[in-house]
């Protein structure tokens, strides 16, 4: 039998394994630190980047803190504003309360439908309305919104308020005709299809001059406004003027979306109209 086969051989073998890694590893010791002093200055540099970048972090979550911040107090006031309070008391919606709870916005459009562009989006953003008593798609056209018709039907509401036009400024430009054409279709197409509703159209707003929609057709609304108006005339439908109801403070930064205390105000103008 050789030697590294005894029982003896094995052991001695094992301790050489055990030596030599302990050995090694003590040697590379040395060897290792020495790489690190090198390359101090390296490892200094990706501290100090990854301190930059844990701060940024920090700067980025307290700069969401501020916007959730600010976020959370509009959909405060518009709460506030949804059931026809403000803070200490004021009224926002222009009502005495009656006995035991303040005039809800949700519950007088509760057999009402509110349909339109992202600007009646707002009225379920912030919390004004429910669901079922808005019909609204950001960046929607007249002629898109018709297929939203059916929905409306579905609800079988009172009352229709209309808000629309506003994105289709941008694509008709001056040809007035085909506005025109567009909004009378939508228009006959609720009459048909809802006949037993009101239907109120709201005015466009006139955005600040300001305002980011980057074409010039927006600068001056009232063109479109009268097209509205005269079909509301030619067709029995009720035509609400909006023109002084927004000031400069009610938009929001780009200056055409409005901010949520608005929406009381806009709120009781059309419920004052249809007797909610």
């Amino acid at each position: 039998m050789k030697f590294w086969e005894s029982e003896n051989g094995l052991r001695v073998v094992v301790l050489i394994v055990v030596l030599v890694t302990v050995g090694g590893s003590v040697l590379a010791s040395p060897l290792i630190d020495g790489l690190r002093g090198e390359t101090g200055s390296s490892g200094a540099e990706a501290r100090e980047e990854q301190d930059v970048r844990m701060g940024a972090a920090d700067y980025l979550e307290e700069l969401e803190a501020q916007e959730l911040n600010a976020v959370q107090e509009q959909v405060r006031m518009a709460e506030e504003a949804r059931h026809g309070t403000a803070s200490g008391g004021d009224m926002l919606s222009g009502q005495e309360p009656s006995q035991g709870e303040a005039p809800s916005w949700a519950k007088r459009f509760a057999h009402s439908v509110v349909m339109g562009d992202s600007i009646a989006v707002g009225f379920t953003d912030f919390n004004y309305l429910d669901a079922t008593s808005v019909v609204a798609k950001t960046g929607i056209s007249m002629t898109a919104a018709v297929s939203e018709v059916e929905t409306v039907k579905e609800l079988a509401p009172e009352h229709v308020f209309l808000y629309y036009g506003f994105n289709d400024i941008g694509h008709d430009g001056e040809d007035y005709d085909r506005f025109r054409r567009k909004f009378v279709t939508l228009l006959e197409t609720i009459q048909t299809e809802v006949p037993e509703a009101d239907i109120y159209v709201n005015s466009l707003f006139q955005p600040l001059p300001e305002n980011q929609t980057m074409n010039g057709y927006y600068n001056d609304v009232s063109p479109y406004n009268a097209v509205l108006q005269e079909e509301c005339a030619q067709h029995g439908v009720t035509f609400l003027d909006n023109t002084d109801l927004p000031t400069a403070t009610d938009f929001a930064n780009d200056g055409y979306h409005l901010q949520a205390g608005f929406y009381s105000r806009w709120l009781e103008v059309m419920a004052n109209a249809a007797g909610l």
